[in-house]
């Protein structure tokens, strides 16, 4: 039923009549790895296949006059390792799920959204992850919930003047917050970016819940041969300690070949990632990673595995 109703979303994006006259791109990602995985609670090692958020998206312009254009992007995630995922369940077993995924206007005085977008706060991260999507590799396993994708949101983004450019996400009442107003909780960002260095300031105020607020600082330095990235996040809660949060991460590429590392550590976690990966084709890329996790639920994991990524639009 979900693979229907996908065809029927894309069918239909594709004949409203506005965007006959549109500029529509189909575009997506394949990535799927083959890893051993061991949980640390005395289980041992297993063989297993993830979807590493997988997905295909359909977005586009439509030009209204001079200076203003309507834009959109809908999202759709792929569980490629289980078909048979529970179309109740939001977790990362279900086999379609809601992505990144908006309409709006673009023009000279920046761009507005309204729907489902990743925070601002955790849209600067982007720079930093090496294994984004990886499980081990990413932010949330951290679990102090920094990384949010807010649906019922409006987000602005300001044009970029002499490198430097604003995010501001406002998410109004929706349930989880009593504060009954358009900005109930809120996400901002501050982006300084050039060629070769990206600086990035970013706080959510109550996205996470009510009384929860993070912050986060990102730096970056790239040139086509190598990158260098620090990156420092703070999560505070009424009535908890704070969760402070620093990392870094370096690769150097050679070739067709780019080799990687990435070091994630707060009081309760640290992860350290390798890995190497292999540009195979423009669009496919084949590579090979060892993370470990220190701490948190399950104490010592570790998984070693081979992905393949292929990218197309």
């Amino acid at each position: 039923m979900q693979k229907t109703l996908l065809r029927i979303v894309c069918s239909t994006l594709l004949y409203i009549p506005f965007l006959a006259q549109a500029e529509v791109t189909l575009y997506g990602q394949a990535n799927i790895s083959v890893e051993e995985y061991d949980d640390g609670m005395g289980a041992g090692k297993q063989w297993e296949t993830q979807s590493n958020e997988s997905f295909v998206g359909i977005k586009g312009f439509y030009k209204i006059k001079q200076n203003l254009t309507a834009i959109y992007r809908y999202d759709l995630g792929l569980n490629l390792s289980d078909n048979q995922g529970d179309s109740t369940d939001s977790s990362a077993d279900q086999y379609i799920s809601a992505l990144n995924s908006y309409i709006g206007l673009q023009g000279r005085y920046g761009r507005i959204v309204a729907g489902t977008l990743d925070t601002p706060l955790k849209q600067i991260k982007e720079p930093f992850i090496l294994f984004n999507n990886i499980r081990l590799g990413d932010m949330g396993i951290l679990a102090n919930n920094s990384d949010i994708r807010a649906d019922n949101m409006l987000e602005y983004t300001s044009p970029a003047l002499d490198g430097i450019s604003f995010k501001y996400m406002a998410l109004p009442e929706d349930g989880d917050s009593t504060n009954g107003s358009l900005t109930a909780a809120s996400s901002t960002a501050l982006i300084y970016e050039t060629q070769s260095t990206v600086v990035a300031y970013g706080k959510d105020q109550d996205v996470a819940a009510v009384g929860t607020n993070n912050t986060r600082y990102v730096i970056s330095f790239i040139n086509p041969s190598y990158s260098l990235s620090y990156l420092k996040d703070t999560t505070s809660s009424s009535g908890a300690a704070d969760i402070k949060t620093k990392g870094y991460s370096l690769s150097y590429s050679s070739g067709n070949t780019q080799y990687k590392y990435q070091q994630l550590k707060n009081d309760s976690i640290e992860t350290s990632a390798v890995g190497i990966d292999y540009k195979l084709a423009q669009n496919a890329i084949l590579g090979f990673y060892s993370i470990d996790k220190k701490g948190g639920a399950g104490n010592a994991q570790k998984n070693t595995g081979v992905n393949l990524v292929i990218n197309f639009e």
